[in-house]
């Protein structure tokens, strides 16, 4: 005969009996999902079906960042079966006696999109070959905010419309007025994305790449500080993943060039947004703003590195002027304006008002544009009026080719945007005369590899003795901005996409963030060499000469970019503690 337990007995062993079946449950759901840690800033693609996936299996997630940095890592989830309403919940990071809050771990999702033939790399749709690309790109909050037809090869975009969302195709190679540059009203094209990170689902055998960005306080304290990164699917944690941030115990310099440290590395980018009375709504396209709009792209540059992009507003005095006080309180204040509003052909009387006006905004020295790209004898036919804008106190800057315009017009051209691969011997021709030379279309906005952005507008520069970057462009429509197909030759220049109230990031704008930090770090280092140079002390003037023959020596084309920043964070380290 079996022995009846007590009641009290019967309820503990019900319970017992749950919580080994919910630990089971658990279990069983850890090893529905798989997950990897994988370079984020990388020239491989990860695609829904891309495997062997280029990361490791892991649950410790490691960061290296000073105070004031932003940070990128990446994790790819990879489910065994197929799971709806996955959500992601980073924890506040800690020390023993210092806390870093959670909402400084920012997490977006990657999405994988179709982009038009020479995606990846490229800037062309190259009509006669025209095709597909799946490529990652977009940063979203939103995971349901662009659908993809992987059979069709088709993109789907969710219009936030007064009756509902409704889905539209957005890369169709036919679109109708693709040839020319599309404005489109935000109440035609409302696309906007999650304010935070929403639930998505993942069908069972296929990548979800999840981009991690943390942003250290400017005051932290250096020291290592964990964390965790939980995956659930409804209350259950599928997996949790340990974030561990090493806060190192200084802060990076402001960008100076390598061949002279008093002068700044410059920042900048084509910009071409500009205020308009007839859209105080903005458009969805790259050229008219509202205030909400022109200051979340603004902040995003500035976030991401880009402190000084050019300006296309007119000399409107009330639109101009407002353009100016946004960008001075987003922290552009007291830098050189890049400007493109008037031309450095125009009568000098309008150059002298334009600069005047200016000031009122802290800026002190102005840039005007030439007839871009000329060459040949459309080049030398703007001497006379380059010349004027100079003795009416304006300075001169315009793109062209390697040697084209010094050999024209070196003498009077303040600033040179020279497109393709940087050249050392080009920077000292313009150096010989005391003006400078950025870099631009190596490669134009447009191509999604970061680690393409990262290698060409960072270190590259750096080491060739550019003095800034100034690529074309952070965003220009050729034809519908969220149709990378529908133009006969170009993709869209887009570093960042336009939303009604905001923007979208990209993994490229990524890799531009990292290229400027690769830079800094540099030359924090740099400094660092200066002042042991100083100290009088034989073992540190030692150690200063080591780095700085490792600095003179590093290849910086073709460089492992991970291992140079470690090498220089050893050497800044080495050299404080000396």
């Amino acid at each position: 005969m079996r022995k009846r337990l007590p009641k009290k007995e019967t309820r503990l062993t019900a319970l017992a009996l749950v919580l080994i079946a919910a630990t089971c449950l658990d279990a069983e759901q850890a090893k529905s999902i798989s997950v990897y840690v994988a370079e984020p800033v990388s020239s491989k693609m990860i695609l829904p079906d891309t495997f062997p996936i280029p990361g490791k299996i892991s649950d410790q997630l490691s960061v290296t960042a000073t105070p004031g940095e932003y940070e990128p890592a990446s994790l790819v989830l990879r489910p065994s079966r197929d799971i709806k309403g996955l959500r992601i919940e980073p924890s506040d990071l800690k020390t023993s006696n210092a806390v870093i809050p959670a909402k400084n771990v920012d997490v977006k999702i990657v999405k994988c999109w179709y982009q038009a033939t020479s995606a990846w790399t490229g800037i062309h749709t190259r009509p006669k070959e025209r095709r597909n690309v799946l490529v990652p790109e977009l940063m979203l909050n939103d995971d349901t905010l662009v659908k993809v037809d992987r059979k069709e090869k088709k993109n789907y975009v969710k219009l936030s419309l007064p009756n509902g969302p409704e889905y539209i195709w957005i890369n169709d190679p036919n679109e109708p007025g693709g040839d020319k540059m599309k404005i489109l009203a935000v109440e035609e094209y409302p696309i906007r994305d999650s304010h935070s990170l929403m639930p998505l689902n993942i069908p069972a055998d296929t990548n979800k790449q999840i981009w991690i960005t943390v942003r250290v306080p400017d005051d932290a304290q250096s020291g290592t500080y964990t964390g965790s990164i939980r995956i659930l699917s409804d209350t259950r944690t599928l997996a949790s993943v340990t974030l561990n941030l090493r806060v190192l115990p200084f802060k990076l310099a402001e960008p100076k060039t390598h061949y002279d440290l008093a002068q700044p590395f410059a920042s900048s980018i084509y910009y071409r947004a500009k205020l308009h009375r007839d859209y105080p709504k903005g458009t969805i396209s790259s050229e008219y703003k509202s205030e909400q709009q022109l200051r979340a792209e603004l902040a995003n540059m500035f976030v991401h590195g880009i402190t000084n992009p050019t300006c296309y507003q007119g000399f409107n005095p009330e639109l101009l002027g407002r353009h100016l006080q946004i960008r001075n309180e987003i922290g552009m204040a007291g830098m050189p304006l890049y400007y493109l509003g008037v031309s450095a052909n125009s009568n000098p009387a309008t150059i002298k008002n334009l600069k005047d006006f200016v000031k009122a905004y802290s800026i002190n020295e102005v840039y005007f544009y030439g007839v871009d790209e000329a060459k040949g004898e459309r080049l030398k036919a703007q001497r006379k009026a380059w010349q004027a804008t100079k003795e009416a106190g304006g300075k001169v800057f315009v793109a062209g080719g390697i040697s084209r315009n010094f050999e024209a017009m070196g003498d009077i051209q303040d600033l040179h945007i020279c497109a393709g691969a940087p050249k050392k011997a080009e920077a000292e021709k313009w150096h010989s005369v005391g003006h400078k030379v950025f870099s631009y279309a190596n490669p134009q906005g447009g191509p999604e590899d970061p680690q393409l952005w990262r290698r060409n507008f960072g270190l590259a520069l750096w080491m060739q003795d550019y003095d800034g970057a100034c690529t074309y462009c952070y965003q220009h429509s050729f034809g519908n901005i969220w149709n990378d197909s529908d133009h006969y030759h170009y993709r869209d220049h887009i570093l960042a996409y336009p939303t009604t109230d905001g923007v979208i990031d990209t993994i490229a704008l990524e890799g531009y963030r990292e290229a400027i930090d690769d830079i800094r770090y540099a030359t924090t280092l740099m400094l660092e060499i200066q002042k042991a140079r100083n100290s009088a002390r034989p073992e540190k003037i030692k150690l200063a000469d080591s780095a700085e023959k490792w600095l003179a020596d590093l290849k910086s084309t073709t460089a492992d970019l991970n291992e140079t920043r470690s090498k220089i964070i050893d050497y800044i380290l080495k050299l404080i503690d000396a």
